[in-house]
């Protein structure tokens, strides 16, 4: 059986009073959250849907405004089996905001490691995705074809999934850091966790990666087992002045350092740099490189490309 909360569209979802956070459970086979209108939660609330089958699907599907401050939306495998099942996934095509520690989050109560097949493999943005603060989303796979705006400390993946993590930023869509820091940078991937790889790919055209403002000291930071960024034609990468996009690779992924763990950019369409791009591979390997065969605009004269040492924690 399913269960959906359903906030229509001149609905308002209210969760706790001023002061007062609240719980608020959906327990189900398939359980689903949609929102059409608008959502007012109490900071320090949690909404947890609650996986009661083996087969069961969850989703988060907004497409009004959904606000989380200081609030977890937390999807709950309960049970101690993995099965096919659908949908197991967020949509959003609203707007959708996460700041102050929000998330939402991927656990399983009962321990089980192996979840349900398909699990936050083919979730998607059409809308306007905020994430900021400390705030994270947990995905595998995420196509993004609306605009996700990235601050400080904000984490897109999780360590759950050793399968990897991996945005594709489809057909005119924007992905942008601002705000973040090397002290508190805006992350995709893993820490240390797994065998998972990260990456950030491109399909159609018109997308654009853009890492800072010209007037912050933005750093993207892309971890995992293998870290890669491609930018393919008719699409557009841009790191700007005093900004970062770091590749990170994990050494714990693997028994010793003395098997190469990629950190790689490609090219094929236009690659604009002002900042800096860093490559911080575990081992000395062909398996780092900024590869172009498209167009690179240098601009400014602080741009960069830098080999990092060896990772070894």
């Amino acid at each position: 059986s399913s269960a959906t909360l359903l906030n229509d569209t001149a609905g308002t979802l209210t969760l706790g009073t001023a002061g007062s956070p609240a719980d608020f459970l959906i327990q189900a086979n398939s359980p689903y959250l949609t929102n059409r209108g608008t959502a007012t939660l109490e900071p320090g609330s949690t909404i947890t849907l609650q996986i009661a089958s083996n087969s069961g699907g969850y989703r988060f599907d907004n497409s009004g405004t959904f606000v989380q401050d200081d609030v977890d939306l937390i999807y709950d495998w309960a049970i101690t089996s993995g099965n096919n099942g659908s949908p197991r996934d967020f949509i959003n095509s609203g707007t959708w905001t996460l700041r102050n520690a929000s998330t939402l989050a991927f656990i399983s109560s009962t321990g089980w490691n192996n979840f349900g097949y398909g699990t936050l493999s083919q979730c998607s943005n059409s809308g306007a995705l905020t994430v900021e603060s400390g705030s994270s989303v947990a995905f595998r796979g995420l196509t993004n074809t609306g605009t996700i705006t990235l601050g400080a400390g904000a984490e897109l993946g999780t360590n759950t999934f050793v399968g990897g993590v991996t945005l594709t930023n489809g057909t005119n869509g924007s992905l942008v850091v601002a705000g973040s820091s090397a002290a508190s940078p805006a992350r995709i991937g893993f820490v240390n966790s797994g065998s998972g790889s990260a990456s950030i790919s491109t399909n159609g055209t018109g997308a654009a990666l853009t890492v800072g403002t010209g007037s912050d000291a933005a750093v993207l930071a892309v971890q995992g087992n293998h870290a890669t960024v491609a930018n393919t034609a008719g699409n557009t990468l841009t790191v700007e002045a005093d900004a970062t996009l770091r590749l990170d690779t994990n050494t714990a992924a693997d028994g010793h350092n003395f098997v190469a763990h990629n950190a790689q950019v490609t090219n094929s369409g236009q690659l604009t740099l002002a900042g800096q791009i860093e490559l911080n591979p575990n081992h000395q390997s062909t398996g780092y490189y900024l590869d172009n065969s498209g167009l690179v605009a240098i601009t400014g004269d602080a741009a960069s490309v830098e080999r990092l040492k060896n990772r070894s924690t």
